[in-house]
């Protein structure tokens, strides 16, 4: 098996490609008329974790926007990483400040300007549908991931999450 870093380094125009696939999906939770996209977006992070080697993929429709559940539980005996994040982002308003515009990722100086690039789990999620490439080796895996921030409207005490998600999540971080 390669190392981590070499897969890294080995694949990084085909990362880079898929990182700028997602993040030109207007995923803005905020707003109902994204609603496709948010959908649309939950799919790309679907389709990406089943292409990565999850075994189990959900789409999980809840009362807000759609959680993606996925799991790689082929390490028995092994511990269970659960990585937790969002695939939304922010409206992108004032777009005048934008450079360039804000869901066409672009490359300037040697780093990589779009909504979504530098927040510390929307970026990240293309990098962890790929976890399943080393992790089997060595740990189980589950990855839930929402479509909302949990300000969005203030919405969140009405939060419906099903509870075979929140029984796997609690099985995992207990």
């Amino acid at each position: 098996m390669t190392n981590l870093a070499e897969f890294i380094e080995g694949h990084r125009d085909n990362h880079l490609a898929e990182l700028c696939q997602f993040l030109r999906i207007p995923s803005v939770s905020a707003k109902s008329e994204h609603k496709p996209d948010i959908e649309r977006a939950a799919r790309w992070v679907a389709d990406n974790l089943r292409a990565a080697g999850f075994q189990k993929i959900e789409i999980v429709p809840t009362n807000l926007h759609p959680l993606v559940y996925a799991e790689s539980l082929e390490a028995p005996g092994k511990p269970t990483v659960l990585f937790y994040g969002h695939y939304d982002v922010q409206p992108a308003e004032p777009l005048d400040l934008w450079t360039s515009p804000a869901f066409e990722p672009t490359v300037r100086n040697g780093n990589l300007f779009g909504r979504g690039t530098a927040d510390g789990c929307t970026g990240a999620v293309p990098g962890r549908c790929n976890c399943p490439r080393f992790a089997p080796t060595f740990t189980a895996l589950r990855q839930l991931c929402r479509g909302f921030k949990p300000s969005d409207a203030g919405q969140v005490e009405d939060l419906t999450i099903p509870a075979h998600c929140t029984t796997r999540v609690k099985e995992t971080v207990c």
